[in-house]
């Protein structure tokens, strides 16, 4: 019976052990989110003062010499950003990153995914490719012409809703993954006291 009490007590426990790692790996990926939408956050201001340049431009073409360093400032701030979105090595934003990292599983829709194990089962988190905000670097506002900066205002317009759906995106991830980070701690918690008096009872049924 002691036998059979350390191997019942002995499985609890791993099941408990596993379930902390998973939460762990949970609380790992809610901070991998919560990166994402600050990186996002800080994005989406910049686009939008970029924004604001190109419609004085517009509406004062003589603006657009001054306005045009000012917007190249802006656009390496960008770049700057979708680069630097990092979390432990892993580029969050920039498909340049994801071809070397091994974590990585990148497809064919500009999105990458990285396994997030979490006790019992696995989750997908995918990244999305925002490599293309740093092409902004080569607009050069200075003599463009009234049909490209409303081409240029409505890109920048698009490229603000896509990162406002990604704040919102991932800030519900973020959520999602601390949620599963408490219910596994809870469930670890549970086996532990499960393992405990397992094996105080058997043990007790063994003296009878």
């Amino acid at each position: 019976k002691e036998i059979m009490a350390e191997a019942l007590t002995g499985r609890i426990r791993s099941n408990s052990a596993m379930l902390r790692e998973g939460a762990k790996n949970a609380s790992e990926a809610a901070a991998m989110a919560n990166s994402i939408t600050n990186a996002a956050s800080s994005l989406r201001t910049t686009l939008s003062e970029m924004l604001t340049l190109v419609q004085e431009v517009q509406a004062d073409p003589s603006q657009s010499a001054s306005a045009s360093s000012t917007f190249k400032n802006l656009a390496s701030t960008l770049a700057a950003t979708v680069t630097g979105a990092q979390y432990n090595g892993i580029s969050l934003l920039d498909f340049d990153g994801w071809n070397k990292d091994g974590r990585l599983t990148v497809g064919d829709d500009n999105t990458a995914t990285l396994q997030i194990q979490l006790g019992y089962g696995t989750s997908k988190f995918i990244l999305h490719d925002l490599s293309d905000l740093k092409d902004l670097k080569l607009i050069d506002l200075n003599g463009m012409q009234p049909a490209n900066l409303t081409d240029l205002s409505e890109n920048l317009k698009e490229y603000g809703r896509m990162v406002d759906t990604l704040h919102s995106s991932y800030a519900n991830w973020a959520k999602s993954y601390m949620s599963e980070e408490k219910f596994m701690n809870e469930q670890a918690e549970i086996l532990m006291r499960t393992a405990t008096v397992s094996y105080t009872h058997l043990r007790a049924h063994e003296t009878d």
